[in-house]
């Protein structure tokens, strides 16, 4: 880059009077605050910004609860069961009043399935809320079943969706060699 320490005696020599010019382009800076603006406009139409969301709750709107990083299982297990019939079918035969295995896969996995199903007391009007009540279901022990023995699973740290649900598919996969008369892998 060449710096011309008289620029204004040059250019005065073409009869340019640097003192009266006027910037006719924006520079490259200006050009790209203006492109980030026009950005932060575009994202905040995608999500709505300003915007009071309006709540929504019934049969078919339950979510889960993040428990401190738990939205790659809560994201993989919501597609699981809500796309996937085949193996939303074979779990909800969830009977509320069997006795629960706490650390048993299967009775956490139908208990899930079930109340996603029937959400019930776990989906309603956020104004009909006691205290301490929240909307949703908070998949705790399941968390621990398909964490235990797996050093990032068991952890609450952030983790990869693709990996778990890889980890998740194959402790399916152990499930089905259990009962192998109805497989959902067939």
């Amino acid at each position: 880059m060449v710096i011309d320490t008289q620029l204004a005696k040059h250019l005065q020599h073409f009869g340019i009077d640097m003192m009266q010019c006027q910037q006719t382009d924006k520079t490259m800076n200006e050009l790209e605050i203006a492109a980030n603006m026009n950005l932060k406009f575009e994202y905040d139409n995608i999500l709505e910004s300003g915007v009071a969301l309006k709540p929504v709750f019934g049969p078919s709107y339950l979510g889960y609860i993040n428990m401190g990083n738990t939205c790659y299982m809560n994201s993989v297990l919501q597609v699981l069961i809500n796309c996937v019939g085949k193996i939303s079918n074979k779990y909800l035969a969830y009977n509320e009043s069997s006795s629960e295995v706490p650390t048993d896969f299967g009775t956490q996995f139908k208990k899930l399935i079930h109340y996603t199903e029937n959400p019930g007391k776990y989906s309603v009007d956020p104004e009909e809320l006691k205290p301490g009540q929240e909307n949703g279901v908070r998949p705790a022990l399941l968390k621990s079943i398909i964490g235990k023995g797996h050093p990032e699973f068991s952890s609450t740290r952030q983790q990869d969706a693709h990996e778990f649900y890889l980890h998740l598919i194959s402790i399916l996969e152990k499930e089905e060699r259990k009962d192998s008369k109805s497989s959902v892998f067939r």
